[in-house]
């Protein structure tokens, strides 16, 4: 399976290398694609296979792609057993999706396609969505540390972060009582 996603990736890379050595003044606006035309202009326009730069944007494409579907379909699970735990949750949200959306799956579908703003309309939903996430947060950031920037521990002690990686977690910040009242209950009325 690697070896095919790093083909298919090589031929879109190829395709966009040859777009911009026929055309220099074109641009893409994505942070690779910017990143492979800053490159090739100051280096030579020919890249192997094996050349640093697409070792590097292959897999930060294969990253992007893995990451990004992960965290969706892992939030999508969080939601689906969110609302089969909180059957009263499941029916106003619904009720909600038949109000703005039509009663039938397809009718809804329908509705979807042709007038995607439609989704802007269902505060509930959104909010059952934002509750699953801060119950159930998927991801995480890790940072570089800086000088003169601390973090401060549980007695109050400051403890700098220069040359360290600093893991902000945010589960235990979605559950703090301080934050959140009742944060273990899941209210997505708050």
């Amino acid at each position: 399976m690697g070896s095919k996603i790093d083909h298919y990736i090589d031929t879109e890379l190829d395709r966009h290398i040859e777009i911009f050595r026929i055309d220099v003044s074109s641009t893409s606006k994505s942070i690779i694609g910017l990143a492979m035309q800053t490159y090739l202009t100051e280096n030579n326009p020919k890249i192997s296979r094996n050349d640093t730069i697409r070792v590097f944007a292959r897999s930060q494409i294969k990253q992007f792609l893995f990451s990004g579907h992960d965290t969706t379909s892992s939030t999508t699970c969080y939601l689906f057993y969110v609302l089969s735990i909180h059957a009263e949750v499941k029916q106003r949200v619904e009720l909600e999706h038949n109000q703005v959306l039509g009663g039938t799956l397809e009718g809804k579908i329908t509705q979807i396609k042709e007038k995607p703003y439609l989704l802007n309309q269902l505060p509930l939903t959104m909010a059952v969505l934002k509750e699953t996430m801060r119950h159930y947060p998927v991801a995480s950031s890790l940072r570089g540390g800086e000088p003169g920037f601390s973090a401060r521990d549980a007695e109050g002690r400051s403890l700098p972060t220069d040359g360290f990686l600093v893991w902000a977690v945010s589960q235990p910040l979605h559950r703090d009582p301080d934050y959140w009242p009742q944060p273990e209950i899941f209210l997505p009325d708050r």
